[in-house]
Parts: C-alpha cells; structure tokens; sequence
C-alpha cells in the first residue's frame, strides 16, 4: 500500500487545528468566567439593599477562590484587561475581609483564668455556643463533645425534644441551671445552660414570636456578665432578608441599651445569626452594638458545612462581646452530626473592685 507523501502533514495540521480550537475555547471559557465573577463582585457593593447580593457578600471566599482562578488563566491566555478587572474585584473583597477581620484583643495570662495580668484582677468566662441541628440524633456525642469543652455557660441551637430529654440526664449535673424552648418541627429551639447560678434568666423575642432567644445575667466573682443566646433567619429571599436584618438591629439596640444602663457589665452575643463577618449588614451590626467578635488570625475558620462539596464552608457562628473583654483563646470543634461546628470562646474582663 502506498501511502500519500501529504498525510503526515496532513494529519499534522489537524492536530494544530484541533489543539487551537481547544485553546480557544479554554479562553473563552476563561473570559465568560472572569465576566461573571465580576458581576457578582460588583453585586456585593448592594448587599445592604438586596437580598442576593448579601448572600454573595457571605460567599467572597468562594468568589476570591475562583477570582484567583481566573487571574491565572487570564495570565496563561495573556489577557491583561482580565488581568486588571479580576485583580480590582479581588481588592473589593480583600477591603471587605479587612472591614470584617476586628476582633476582641487578647492577652495571654501567667497561668489561668482569675489570675492576675499586669497586677490588675480579672474575672473570666468560658462559653459555647453549640448549633446542633434538630435532625441530628446523635445525643451522646453532642453531650460528650459539650462536656469535654467544659464551658461555664452553653447556648445550644436547633434543640429538639429528643436532645433536651437527653440533657436532662448527667448533663444537668454539670449544668444544673437551664432555660429551654424546644422545637422538634423548625430549626429554632433554643437553650441556654449554666455551671454558674443566673441572677436572672427568661425568653424573649426581638421581631417575632415565634422565635425565641435567651437572655441571662450572672454575677461570676465580682463582674456580672449578661448573655445573649439568638439565632436569626437564614436570608434566603426579600423576606427572610429583611427579617434577620431586623432582628439584628433589634439585637444591637437591646445591647446598647444594657451598656446604657450598665456600662460596668460586659455583654456577650452567641449563636448562628446566618451571616458572616464579610458582609457589610454584621459590620453594621456590631458596630451598632458596640460588639467585637472572637477570634484570632483573619477568623476566617468556617462554621458551617452544608454540602461537601463547598468549598471551606461558612462563617456563621459567633461569640461577640463588648469592647471591655479580652479573649483568651477561641476554639473551633469537630463534627458531631450537625451541619455546624461549636465555637468556644474564654473571655476575660478586669472585675470591678470598688
């Protein structure tokens, strides 16, 4: 058989044709990407306004991830207009991770909490803040993982029926003071339990009555602390939106008003308020009510896995106190069944010794 003198060189050319069609169409894909990602970076700008924008604002993670993505294969194609518009969103996000990042400071003390930090006395707390998801039934490892965390006070979100009847067990002889409100058909029961006796322990609602949070006062050596246990609505939706941004609001001015009142005890502010640092509705938030979040680093350590796919989660569990504390140590747990992760957090506050 004889073979054509052209077929090598032809079968050469289809395969640079073949190779350049894929190149152009791997930098297509790379320009409708970069469009994209700039589109919902620009969004963002309207999250105090728009309900998907303010959801777009809580993914910048996500979007910084594939904005970086984008850059180098912008850079790989040798697009610099790409180049340039992607580098812009990424800084977009990077102030608002910076305008997220303020946290409570900290410093470190000699031994343990109720010593003493640069001769001045101090009163320290331990909390928890525990969304444990309604459906989960694995009782006794939330109880286990509670327990090993030793906090002096616990908020636990989503209890259910089955979950506070397990708490009621040995549970209650470590934390023998408690307020419940359980719901086994919603996602919103709440409990708050305490080693340390209340002064002072009731529920109470902020825009709905149907929701309740818990408020507690406590007097731990000579500083009375008042707790605040709250879980807001996921924001999915114009309605459901402008209800958590109410709540939040409603949240901050009852902590001002308890610093008004009060200005000598520290407020603390825990649980899911399905929203992270990154958006500007929490930036507004804690600075209506005079909060700092725990933390140390960016705190940028997610507590939220919905899917296991998504990359690195969310931030939506918070311990938040008055600018009068210092945190000691911010802790992030393991998964016990829930969709969330338990965060927990020793404070401190210099004790009032008048």
């Amino acid at each position: 058989m004889t073979i054509p003198r052209n077929a090598g060189s032809a079968q050469s050319t289809d395969a640079i044709e073949s190779s350049g069609f894929v190149r152009q169409q791997a930098a297509r894909l790379c320009t409708a990407g970069s469009i994209v990602m700039c589109g919902t970076t620009l969004m963002t700008l309207a999250a105090r306004q728009i309900w998907l924008a303010d959801i777009l604002a809580n993914l910048r993670i996500q979007q910084l991830l594939a904005l970086i993505a984008c850059v180098l294969l912008a850079a790989f194609f040798r697009s610099r207009l790409l180049v340039v518009l992607c580098g812009i969103c990424i800084a977009i996000h990077g102030v608002a991770f910076v305008a997220g990042r303020p946290s409570l400071p900290s410093q470190p003390l000699r031994n343990s909490i109720g010593t003493l930090v640069g001769q001045k006395s101090v009163s320290g707390i331990k909390l928890t803040t525990a969304n444990v998801l309604t459906t989960n039934k694995q009782y006794s490892d939330v109880e286990c993982e509670l327990i090993s965390l030793d906090a002096d006070v616990v908020a636990v979100i989503e209890i259910s029926s089955g979950l506070r009847d397990h708490l009621a067990g040995d549970f209650s002889k470590i934390y023998p003071h408690s307020i419940v409100d359980f719901q086994d058909n919603g996602n919103f029961g709440i409990g708050l339990y305490s080693k340390l006796p209340w002064e002072s322990a009731e529920l109470i609602t902020f825009n709905d009555s149907t929701l309740l949070s818990a408020i507690a006062t406590l007097r731990h050596s000579k500083t009375t602390w008042r707790i605040i246990a709250t879980h807001t609505l996921p924001p999915m939706g114009r309605r459901h939106f402008e209800h958590r941004n109410l709540h939040l609001q409603q949240l901050a001015q009852m902590v001002a008003s308890l610093r008004a009142s009060d200005s000598a005890s520290p407020v603390v502010v825990m649980g899911d308020l399905n929203i992270t640092p990154w958006s500007p509705i929490f930036q507004r938030f804690v600075n209506d009510a005079g909060l700092l979040r725990t933390g140390t680093g960016s705190g940028a350590t997610p507590t939220w896995y919905r899917f296991p796919i998504f990359p690195f989660g969310l931030v939506l569990d918070h311990i938040l106190a008055t600018k009068d504390v210092l945190c000691q140590s911010h802790r992030i747990s393991s998964d016990v069944g829930s969709d969330h992760r338990f965060v927990t957090a020793e404070l401190i506050c210099h004790e009032n010794t008048e």
